[in-house]
């Protein structure tokens, strides 16, 4: 029976490499397409290669963690580490959060993405030792907006509800995976669990941005009303699933 679960987790595992592989490469093919037709796409050959190298590394990089760990709080502990680091370089490199992107502030969070590297080469990777390690990378993505903000870095591009905002969002990807992995170190989670959390962080995600856009831009947005609507269509569906496996 384990194995047989087991082998249906990297079933679907699969079959979402498969969508993230596809995703990555429409996002270069529309990259490539829209600078055809507009003069604000415009990407050099070094961003290709960049985007490349980095949708490329993520991917790898997941695809090694499915093969080699049958626990689903794990991949998914390290599946929002990847996702929490790909979206710190992705935005620093496009836009950048501390002001522009050309902002040298924002080369601070190198140290973020370098304490969660380190942490994790010194852990050998195990389950206990992540979670310390991604709870210092919080812990210095809060140090850097806290330099950031006393220190007046990126004004008046990057206002204050701005840096802390997105401080936040990146924090809360690390100190979930964290808590993930502290539950990876405690065996294997009951079925649906991972699903069912998966769809509350949706929706959490979703109020935050739904708040962030009042704030901001005094109104709700669609993406945020979105999610939130995707995160309970999701919890319902999984809890309905663990139910009927329970019986």
């Amino acid at each position: 029976m384990a194995g047989t679960a087991v082998y249906g987790d990297r079933r679907r595992g699969s079959r979402w490499m498969m969508a993230y592989w596809a995703g990555a490469a429409l996002l270069l093919l529309a990259t490539l397409v829209a600078m055809q037709f507009s003069d604000e796409v415009n990407w050099s050959i070094s961003d290709f290669l960049f985007a490349g190298l980095l949708l490329g590394g993520t991917g790898l990089a997941f695809e090694l963690i499915l093969r080699k760990s049958p626990n689903s709080a794990y991949r998914t502990a390290f599946g929002m580490a990847l996702a929490a680091a790909f979206l710190l370089i992705w935005l620093n490199g496009a836009v950048g959060i501390i002001g522009s992107e050309d902002n040298d502030a924002n080369l601070m969070y190198g140290g973020v993405l370098a304490v969660a590297a380190i942490g994790s080469l010194i852990a050998r990777f195990r389950p206990r030792g992540m979670a310390l390690a991604m709870f210092a990378a919080a812990l210095a993505m809060a140090l850097v907006a806290g330099v950031a903000i006393i220190a007046g870095l990126g004004t008046p591009e990057s206002g204050l509800g701005e840096i802390l905002f997105l401080t936040g969002f990146f924090a809360q990807f690390m100190l979930i995976s964290a808590w993930l992995f502290r539950k990876a170190a405690q065996g294997e989670p009951e079925r649906g669990y991972v699903s069912k959390f998966l769809s509350l962080l949706t929706m959490a995600i979703g109020f935050e941005m739904l708040m962030f856009m009042i704030i901001v831009e005094s109104e709700p947005g669609a993406i945020p009303l979105l999610l939130i609507l995707l995160g309970a269509g999701w919890f319902f569906l999984a809890r309905a699933r663990a139910r009927a496996h329970a019986h």
